[in-house]
Formats: C-alpha cells, sequence, structure tokens
C-alpha cells in the first residue's frame, strides 16, 4: 500500500512507474540510476486535447504578413527567463534588427517587473520598444485569441514549457526549443 494510515506521514511511500517518451528520456540513459521504472510512451507522453469547442480559437494568419516584421513570442511563467535566457533571445532579436518579443505573464501587470524584464534586454542591446509585456487574460479564450500576434514562439531553457508549447502549436504557432540533458529540459522535443 503507498499510501500511509490516519496519522502516518503523508509522504507516497512507493512509486513504481514514471511515464516518459524517447525524447525526454531516451532509452539506456536514466533506467540505471531511476528507482521507478520508466515507462516509454510512443509518440509523446503529453495528454493535451487542446481547449474545446465552446473555447474555440481559430488558428490566425501569421502577424508577420501584416504588420511586417516578425514577432517572437513566449507566453511562459517569467520565473523561467533566467540570464541565459534572456541573453540568447536578445541574441535573437540582434540577429533580426526589426522583430519584436512579446513576453506574456500576468506578473507584467506590475510596473516593477516590467521595468526588471526591460533593463535584463537593454544590458543585450534591445530597447524596449522592441519588447511587448502583457499580462494575463480572465478568460482561456482570449489567452488563446493573443497567439494570433505570435509568428514563432521561443521555449525557455533549462526548464521548458509544457501546456504553453503544446496551446502555441495547437493555435498553429512553431516553437523553437534548445534541447538540454534533463526530462524538464528536454519537454520541449517531446
Amino acid at each position: 500500500n503507498a499510501f500511509p494510515q490516519a496519522g502516518a506521514s503523508r509522504c507516497l511511500a512507493a512509486i513504481d512507474y514514471r511515464i516518459a517518451d524517447a525524447c525526454t528520456e531516451p532509452a539506456g540513459r536514466a533506467d540505471d540510476c531511476s528507482v521507478e521504472k520508466i515507462l516509454r510512451i510512443d509518440d509523446g507522453f503529453h495528454c493535451f486535447a487542446g481547449p474545446g469547442e465552446d473555447l474555440a480559437v481559430a488558428v490566425a494568419p501569421v502577424p508577420v504578413a501584416n504588420q511586417g516584421v516578425i514577432t517572437f513570442g513566449s507566453f511562459n511563467n517569467i520565473a523561467k527567463i533566467n540570464s541565459d535566457v534572456v541573453a540568447l533571445w536578445a541574441g535573437i532579436l540582434n540577429t533580426v534588427p526589426e522583430a519584436r518579443l512579446l513576453l506574456k505573464d500576468q506578473r507584467f501587470k506590475n510596473s516593477a517587473t516590467r521595468r526588471r524584464i526591460e533593463s535584463a534586454f537593454a544590458a543585450h542591446g534591445i530597447n524596449a520598444d522592441r519588447l511587448k509585456l502583457l499580462g494575463a487574460q480572465a478568460e482561456r479564450r482570449d489567452h488563446l485569441a493573443q497567439y494570433a500576434q505570435v509568428d514563432i514562439a521561443l521555449d525557455p531553457f533549462p526548464y521548458n514549457g509544457t501546456t504553453t508549447t503544446c496551446e502555441a502549436l495547437w493555435m498553429g504557432v512553431p516553437v523553437i526549443t534548445l534541447t538540454g540533458t534533463r526530462p524538464d529540459a528536454r519537454v520541449g522535443v517531446s
């Protein structure tokens, strides 16, 4: 019995399996050092069915067609945007000088948070006018509709997006991901 008796510790006593796939856990890679048996599912371990018909949002044409500039974007939790991520993404923006970067997180409603992110990118030569920082929307339909503003999604690292990556792909936005060595740094590949 994996569940403790009443009054006992609330910790799980055992986990027999960990669900993964060949992308997040290549065969032989973690088998010898994992306590759990790795159960690899073919074609990816994610279960994402989209928002459902009641929240369906049409996939929009690529915004570059109307705006004339590429908009990169990330709707991931900004806690995943570390100094290495900022440096790489700023490098992309410096390589594509007319491009913009749209970041979305509920914390951007706070002006100090906005200034911190703007300063981090400014340290790499990216002016604040090339950044669009959006707060969260109350309704999922409105959240999904904002993918119409993004041409190419950028996946943070070393902890990749999961739901945000699935949502971007669902909304027809390609995602660029950097493959790491840990399972949570390989989710974007999966």
